[in-house]
């Protein structure tokens, strides 16, 4: 890590970890969560690790949380996703998904999807990347990365089509990083 980024890691490190969420005080961040524990991605990392699930299977779930998440009430689409990963935990196993029919999918996914046709096609392509390799799927796979080479494989294409569509919006990218705790390596 560059020597002129280790303070800003170690002071993000120190706030996260030491509950430090400071946010203006304006009418915009009124009603948001004060300390981080009270954020709705962790309170969902919560409930997914006390399901058993594993660290890799809770990278899984948040990063098919954040592709859902654009224009959209995030708390909802927290609710909806814990409902099913509780019901069927498969459906954020990228070698499960790849297995499934777009019907199955996209009948499956009702409740997470609001585009049911493109949002389910969209887990399914998230799915398929993550099976063929990449940073994206070594980072979930091991909990670490570098941000440079995730965000060159989060914006590659097979053929003409993303990758990882839904992935790239500016809202899924902040929540999926805010919740997924990634360990990024600044290059």
């Amino acid at each position: 890590m560059p020597h002129h980024a280790a303070p800003l890691a170690e002071q993000i490190a120190a706030d996260f970890y030491g509950n430090g969420l400071k946010l203006p005080d304006t009418e915009l961040a009124k009603g948001a969560p004060r300390k981080w524990d009270d954020m709705p991605e962790v309170k969902a990392v919560a409930r997914v690790r006390e399901s058993g699930a594993s660290d890799r299977a809770v990278r899984l779930f948040l990063t098919f949380v954040a592709a859902m998440s654009r224009s959209r009430e995030f708390t909802p689409l927290l609710c909806a996703a814990l409902k099913r990963f509780g019901e069927r935990p498969d459906l954020y196993e990228p070698a499960a998904v790849a297995r499934l029919s777009e019907d199955e999918l996209t009948d499956l996914l009702s409740g997470v999807t609001r585009k049911h046709t493109s949002d389910s096609n969209a887990w399914y392509r998230i799915a398929c990347s993550l099976n063929d390799g990449g940073a994206l799927a070594s980072a979930i796979d091991t909990g670490y990365g570098d941000a440079v080479h995730l965000l060159q494989d989060l914006g590659s294409k097979d053929g003409q089509a993303d990758r990882f569509p839904l992935l790239r919006e500016p809202r899924s990218v902040r929540c999926w990083w805010v919740g997924w705790r990634c360990r990024a390596v600044l290059a």
